[in-house]
Order: C-alpha cells, then structure tokens, then sequence
C-alpha cells in the first residue's frame, strides 16, 4: 500500500506547496491512500481519504526540532478533548497495523532512541532539556570528532 501520511506540523506554506502539487503526487506516486492529522479540517485536509484529529501545541509532550539543531522540551498544559491522539501514538498504530511492530509507550522512549542514532543528538536528554529551559543546541563538530575515535585509532 502507497500511503501519503501530512501531520499538523506542516506549516503555511508547506500546506500551500501540498495542495497545489498534491493531486499530482496522488498520480505519480501512485498513492493509494492520503491521511491528514490536524486540529482542524484545512483545505489540505479536504483531499484526504482520512483526517486524523491531531492535539495541538498545549496538549502535547514531547520534544520540538527545528533546523538550527536545537531541541525544546514540550510539557501538556491541557487536556486534549475528544478522540485527538498524540503525534507520537498515532505514527505508531499506522507503522504498526503496516507491519512494522514498534512498541513505543511515551514521547520520551522515542526521543531516547532518536538521541541515540542521531549524531547530532548525542549529550541531549529530557533531564537536560528540563534543567535548561533554553533550547539545547548540538554539537555536530565536537559529535563527529568523538564518533571519529570512538574505541580507539582509526
């Protein structure tokens, strides 16, 4: 099955690029199913075979990334109403009911994995992420260097 998979992370102008380009990449793709998770129904949204209702940025925990490589802690400050499902949860049962057998049961343990196979990511962790409340920028210079000799000589 060719499944197109757009979160709620995509921002305006990303959407933008989707819904001029999408019925194209539907074709030539060969796509058999498009899902969309947002908090609400967009225009994106509209060509979807299944919209998902995604939390928004309040109701989630976890974990943000952005280009510069810094990551920020996020902490659920409400309740999400409904039948919204965390990003992290959501992922998880679509890979699952694929085949791929993930057993996640936080945004935490992904984070863990990620950190460790992710150079860039190395000597990030929550703790760290809650004790500094600035995002924590990596690394990669001082990460390449470590990884380079790692177990010795090279």
């Amino acid at each position: 099955m060719r499944l197109l998979f757009i979160g709620d992370s995509v921002g305006r102008s990303g959407r933008a690029v989707l819904l001029e380009r999408l019925p194209d990449l539907r074709r030539r793709w060969k796509l058999d199913f498009v899902v969309v998770q947002d908090i609400v129904m967009t225009e994106t949204a509209q060509y979807a075979d299944v919209v998902l209702p995604g939390l928004a940025f309040l109701e989630k925990e976890g974990t943000v990334s952005n280009t510069e490589r810094r990551v920020q802690l996020m902490h659920k400050v409400v309740e999400s109403a409904g039948d919204a499902r965390d990003d992290w949860w959501i992922l998880t049962q679509i890979a699952n009911r694929m085949g791929a057998g993930w057993n996640y049961a936080s945004a935490k343990e992904i984070f863990e994995e990620v950190r460790t196979v992710t150079p860039s990511y190395a000597g990030i962790t929550y703790d760290r992420l809650e004790k500094d409340l600035t995002p924590v920028r990596s690394n990669p210079i001082s990460v390449a260097i470590t990884s380079a000799f790692e177990g010795g000589r090279r």
